[in-house]
Formats: C-alpha cells, structure tokens, sequence
C-alpha cells in the first residue's frame, strides 16, 4: 500500500465513530499486520531520503537532549 492509498485509509477511518477500545484494537491489528511493516520500513527510508526532514528530525532530538520537550499520552491523541 503506498502512501496515497494510506492518506486515503486514514481520511476514511477517521470518519467513524470509533470507541477507545476500537481504536486501540484497530491500531493493534495495522501494527500487528506484516504489509504494515514493509510499508512502515519504506516510510522510514523515504523520511531518511530527504536532507530537511533529517534537519527536522534532528532539531527534535537535540530538543529532547535539552529538556524542552512534555510527554504525550497515545490514548490523548484519539480524544
């Protein structure tokens, strides 16, 4: 699945009424998936490929290394 049809996935799932408990299952299940792994690889080398996107990156970790950062919990994100 390329990052298109991902883009399009994600749209689509978040037009549903989901509870808590279902979206954890769903995100279980896309993790768990062994095509959401090669793609998650691929995203990954493709993230790498770009010069800015390491700038990017890179400014976040030194941020990280400076404090300057708060903890999110993943089960927030959904609210």
């Amino acid at each position: 699945m390329g990052t298109l049809q991902l883009e399009k996935l994600w749209k689509y799932l978040q037009t549903l009424s989901l509870t808590d408990d279902n979206k954890e299952w769903l995100a279980n299940k896309l993790i768990e998936s062994k095509g959401m792994s090669r793609v998650c690889e691929d995203e990954t080398e493709y993230i790498k490929s770009s010069p800015e996107m390491m700038k990017i990156i890179k400014k976040g970790d030194e941020e990280i290394v400076k404090g300057n950062y708060s903890v999110v919990d993943p089960k927030k994100i959904w609210e």
